[in-house]
């Protein structure tokens, strides 16, 4: 199972890589580990579970440090950066508390400038709003398949992510892949 914070890249900020890399700098996840996932996490630096064979374990998550987030953010003239957080309304294996992740992560972007709104919807509404892209970013997951072409067709453009993150290299491989 794999949590992930959807970047939605149709939202002019979301588009540069640098502004998501910054956001993500600015999380604390070990402390989000700790808190929301207890000792049943893991933090992930793909999104292709440790479980899996495909498995890279030589791929490493970006690091926790803020001032080079808020540098990273300053570079990219986005600051003040004023965002929709979506929190998931439901529990899930990959998410077992969406609100409080929320507000971790709502906190920890405050520390670099950046505003975060948390918004949240009944599941079904969630889900339909987040495939319309009305998210700037929106907690989601998935459970992983024995079949990484699977996990990584939600990457795909117009996969389920809700990033609309689009690579037509990208989505070549994957059909190779899957063939």
């Amino acid at each position: 199972n794999v949590g992930i914070l959807a970047y939605n890249t149709k939202k002019a900020a979301l588009a540069k890589p640098e502004v998501r890399q910054a956001l993500d700098m600015a999380i604390d996840k070990a402390a989000i580990l700790r808190t929301v996932y207890g000792p049943a996490g893991m933090a992930a630096s793909t999104v292709i579970p440790a479980a899996s064979w495909a498995h890279d374990a030589t791929l490493k998550a970006a690091p926790h440090d803020p001032a080079q987030a808020r540098e990273l953010l300053q570079k990219a003239g986005v600051l003040p950066l004023n965002l929709t957080l979506w929190a998931m309304p439901v529990v899930r294996v990959y998410n077992p508390n969406g609100q409080r992740m929320a507000q971790m992560i709502q906190a920890d972007w405050a520390k670099v400038g950046v505003t975060a709104r948390i918004v949240s919807y009944e599941w079904g509404e969630y889900l339909r709003r987040i495939d319309a892209g009305e998210h700037d970013a929106a907690l989601s997951g998935w459970m992983g398949s024995p079949e990484p072409a699977g996990t990584f067709g939600q990457l795909a453009c117009g996969g389920a992510s809700g990033s609309f993150w689009c690579n037509p290299a990208y989505d070549k491989l994957l059909a190779e892949a899957r063939q």
